[in-house]
């Protein structure tokens, strides 16, 4: 149900009413047929998968502090139902679970040899930097006596 042409010019108070008044119908709405929503957002978003990744990424963006508030509530209120979960999750799909570990320890391994490297490079251009001066005094020194 589109908001109608005359929406803009009511009274705030009467836009209130007609937009709790949707909300009520569309939870209604929800509620009396859960399967064929759910089968409808299924189809949208494989439909559009693409085109929504890039909303959700623009919304996490855009209210980075209020989602991390969002998830932060969400996980304390339901600490013991994730737990189960997870403990599921992981009994399920122990060689999955041990696979994942294992990428993540090589990509820890190899991002911790590449810091290394480069903190490598930058000493060795601060060396770069400090020897050619300390050789040219030392030329000079060498020079004058």
């Amino acid at each position: 149900m589109n908001k109608p042409k005359s929406f803009d010019s009511w009274p705030p108070e009467r836009q209130k009413e007609w937009a709790e008044k949707r909300r009520e119908q569309a939870r209604k709405r929800r509620e009396a047929n859960r399967e064929k929503i759910r089968e409808q957002e299924r189809k949208r978003r494989e439909a559009n998968r693409e085109k929504i990744r890039e909303q959700e990424r623009k919304r996490r963006e855009a209210n980075r502090e209020k989602i991390r508030e969002q998830v932060r509530k969400r996980r304390e209120a339901n600490r013991e139902k994730i737990r189960e979960q997870v403990r599921k999750r992981r009994e399920a799909n122990p060689e999955k679970i041990r696979e994942r570990e294992r990428k993540s320890q090589r990509k820890s391994a190899s991002a911790k040899r590449a810091n290394i490297a480069l903190q490598m490079i930058q000493v060795a251009a601060e060396l770069s930097k400090i020897q050619p001066s300390t050789t040219n005094q030392e030329v000079s020194t060498s020079q004058s006596t």
